[in-house]
């Protein structure tokens, strides 16, 4: 396995360019974030050249969702933008959601009539997701598709289901287009990590953890990462594994205790 770590929680003070190099200095080459406009994409990509850094993954978009015409227009031009940052970064992969989300975490709404049922959204999500792994397979990308928690972090998200999420991938049947399980979010909704994980290890195309509760990183809650990396192991996975948490101590001390526990393996 490969382990990438979020540049976006950690050195909060520092700029994003700064942020990086003192995770090369900690022994961390593969790095991912969030929105690509904020960041200086052509700096980030002379690191990627030189060799010193690698773009596990970041945002396909921040806005739009996969339901509505004009929601789903705005998230076309999101992910166009973001496939160009992509080629320039050389990152394979993107992070997609079933809708935007607001600067408080809360679902972006997506501008059709409430009443429907889910059935009814779920097949506009598998249509579009369709749309999406064929633009994924032109621009030899991979769309991480990524169910959220909706009970803490991001109310009103209407992917919240691991399993819903599996089902579409499984039936839209692209190699473009995988399952980004979040361990945190999916604590949350749903526990039962490692069956699931063993169970879907085929449809999963990135992991992110963090722990619970406090999405800090592992040992500060309920989860036992060492039997979990093990077990995804086991099951032949062989992808990247984010660390997209909040650190509860200085970000130095965390990624220290983050690299001589896990770059050294388990």
């Amino acid at each position: 396995m490969n382990y990438s770590i979020c540049i976006e929680t950690f050195f909060p003070k520092l700029g994003f360019d700064e942020r990086i190099y003192r995770l090369i200095e900690l022994g961390f080459q593969r790095i991912e974030f969030w929105d690509h406009r904020d960041k200086d994409i052509d700096a980030i990509a002379s690191l990627v050249k030189a060799g010193k850094v690698e773009i596990s993954t970041f945002s396909g978009h921040r806005k739009g969702d996969l339901f509505s015409k004009t929601g789903f227009e705005e998230y076309l031009q999101e992910i166009d933008a973001s496939i160009e940052a992509a080629k320039k970064l050389k990152a394979p992969s993107l992070m997609i959601l079933s809708q935007g989300l607001q600067p408080d975490g809360r679902a972006l709404p997506i501008g059709l009539d409430t009443r429907l049922k889910e059935e009814d959204l779920q097949a506009r999500l598998k249509f579009n997701l369709q749309k999406l792994a064929t633009i994924a397979e032109k621009a030899e990308i991979t769309m991480l598709l990524e169910p959220l928690n909706s009970k803490i972090d991001h109310p009103g998200i209407f992917l919240d289901s691991s399993s819903m999420a599996f089902e579409l991938v499984k039936e839209i049947k692209s190699p473009h287009l995988k399952v980004l399980y979040d361990i945190y979010h999916m604590q949350i909704m749903e526990g039962n990590i490692i069956g699931t994980l063993q169970k879907n290890i085929s449809l999963i195309g990135y992991i992110h953890i963090a722990d619970v509760p406090g999405r800090h990183e592992p040992g500060t809650g309920e989860l036992n990462y060492g039997n979990i990396l093990r077990a995804i192991r086991s099951a032949g996975y062989n992808g990247t594994v984010g660390f997209e948490l909040f650190p509860s101590k200085e970000s130095k001390e965390v990624l220290e205790g983050i690299r001589d526990a896990f770059l050294t393996g388990l």
